[in-house]
């Protein structure tokens, strides 16, 4: 068996990567699971109706990846913004730096962030509360469910009112997701009501979680200037 060769895997994963910005990344890939699911509805024939539950699968499975995706750029941009993201970092794993790793490192080939973020076990919303409270050196998931945020013009939108549905949504995506890659799921298949569900959740955690992660961007900025 060949040897796993981790630094080409982070070069490769980053050059599969179009669109730089982490958030533009995650609204470019929603937007086009939205526009295939609106498709696939448009489909929805007596001799489809096998072909969609089989397709309608895929889209946990996709918006698991992209949660993934964004949070592990997530983990790389902060801790690659150095102090004090990246003395929390080793609060996150224990992984260890060889001469290779180092090299590579030195020579800006791969980040710091980007190693220590390849590495991480991100498939739960547990992984994603624990890798980000450590590094925002707060609770990430109750200061993101229990906060007001002034995203719109007309007023403020909370989650607190809504967490035991919010939470359990994401946390059902997450298992779903598990059951669909790793199982036959011959009985599974999404519906309206569960795409939209997983969707919603899967939206109000990014889009929230940017408005977070800006503010303590910016507020470290502010800090070390």
């Amino acid at each position: 068996m060949a040897q796993r060769n981790i630094l080409d895997e982070i070069i490769e994963k980053r050059n599969r990567t179009v669109t730089k910005n982490r958030f533009d990344s995650f609204k470019n890939r929603l937007d086009s699971i939205d526009d295939s699911y609106k498709f696939l509805m448009s489909t929805t024939t007596p001799d489809a109706t096998r072909c969609n539950e089989e397709l309608s699968r895929y889209y946990p499975i996709a918006l698991v990846a992209m949660t993934e995706g964004y949070f592990r750029t997530v983990i790389s941009d902060l801790i690659n913004k150095g102090s004090p993201f990246i003395e929390r970092a080793t609060q996150l794993s224990n992984v260890k730096l060889n001469v290779e790793t180092a090299s590579a490192i030195q020579l800006q080939k791969i980040t710091i962030g980007e190693y220590v973020a390849h590495f991480l076990r991100i498939s739960s919303l547990d992984d994603i509360n624990r890798a980000m409270s450590h590094l925002l050196n707060l609770d990430f998931l109750d200061h993101l469910v229990d906060s007001e945020f002034d995203i719109f013009d007309d007023g403020s939108l909370t989650l607190r009112e809504d967490r035991a549905n919010f939470i359990q949504a994401v946390k059902d995506l997450f298992s779903m997701r598990h059951m669909l890659c790793h199982e036959f799921s011959e009985n599974i298949s999404i519906d309206n009501g569960g795409y939209f569900r997983f969707v919603l959740s899967c939206e109000y955690l990014i889009c929230l979680s940017e408005v977070v992660i800006n503010f303590h961007e910016q507020e470290n900025v502010s800090t070390n200037t």
